[in-house]
């Protein structure tokens, strides 16, 4: 997570924030934090990755799933919560700093525009642009047909209801 010429990155949860820097303080050895919080515009379909990838054990592409998945509109609904109040809490601890916003849907859209604002942001020098699409990128959705069928179903359960997380 160190490059070459000294850069460390780090991506955090706001629950992993909470849990490693309960005071919010960073190590001093860091130096100047230069924050980037990425969002996800559609919570239900984050919400669904979590849920799965919290039952299947399947955190990455690269991973084998430890138990099939399973449709739980229950977990779906925890995991909403939870985001939303990971999202109060950025809000909260980032009140005071200067944050590129992006979103994941942009990063997916254009990931070489995203890559230069970024690099913009960090104040180096990103070369020209190297990444066009998706799959040109280091890592990989694990979205599939299941997660596009849980989103819909889940929406589907929940219209008509005043459910206020969609």
């Amino acid at each position: 997570r160190r490059s070459s010429g000294g850069w460390f990155g780090l991506k955090l949860h706001h629950h992993h924030l909470e849990r490693w820097f309960p005071r919010r303080e960073l190590p001093p050895s860091w130096g100047t934090v230069r924050w980037i919080r990425i969002r996800r515009a559609d919570r239900v379909a984050q919400a669904v990755s979590w849920a799965r990838a919290l039952h299947t054990g399947q955190w990455a592409t690269w991973q084998r799933p430890l138990l099939p998945p399973i449709y739980r509109q229950r977990a779906i609904e925890e995991r909403l919560e939870a985001i939303a109040r990971g999202e109060r809490g950025w809000d909260a601890d980032l009140a005071d700093k200067a944050v590129l916003e992006l979103t994941f849907e942009e990063l997916l859209a254009d990931p070489g525009a995203t890559i230069q604002r970024v690099m913009a942001w960090l104040h180096v020098d990103p070369g020209p642009p190297t990444l066009t699409s998706p799959d040109a990128l280091p890592t990989h959705r694990q979205s599939d047909a299941t997660s596009t069928q849980w989103v819909a179903r889940y929406r589907a359960e929940v219209s008509g209801s005043s459910h206020p997380r969609i």
